[in-house]
């Protein structure tokens, strides 16, 4: 079996990509695909990786966009059976403020002549109130 380098090897899983793939999801992952072979190391391809994550999180990457691309490269490597565990980032979400009954009320009252659908869509998303 012929081996390929690793820049041909992303050739090859981008158009296999393209096959199967929405053309964001392409774009994406052949960016990061693209930025992470001046750090792709044959012989520890583990910390070719961590070293690119570093570089990505010293130019501001939230921790968001690094487990992003760090899926991006496993999943090539899986394409070419090679396994690597990376850990995953830690992706804190904010949860979404709701109105108080308070605040509903006073939207209701000034929504005018449009009570009728401020209450229909506060009522659909929190339910009557109690």
């Amino acid at each position: 079996m012929r081996r390929l380098s690793v820049s041909a090897a992303i050739e090859a899983y981008i158009r296999e990509m393209e096959l199967l793939r929405k053309p964001g999801t392409v774009y994406r992952a052949r960016h990061v695909l693209t930025q992470y072979q001046r750090f792709a190391r044959p012989h520890d391809i583990r910390q070719g990786i961590i070293d690119y994550l570093q570089w990505c999180k010293s130019r501001g990457n939230a921790n968001s966009t690094l487990a992003l691309k760090r899926t991006h490269i496993l999943c090539f490597y899986k394409s070419i059976n090679v396994l690597i565990s990376i850990p995953r980032f830690t992706v804190l979400k904010e949860k979404p403020t709701a109105f108080t009954l308070e605040e509903c009320l006073r939207l209701i009252h000034a929504a005018g002549n449009h009570r009728l659908l401020i209450t229909t869509l506060l009522y659909s998303v929190c339910g009557p109130p109690n």
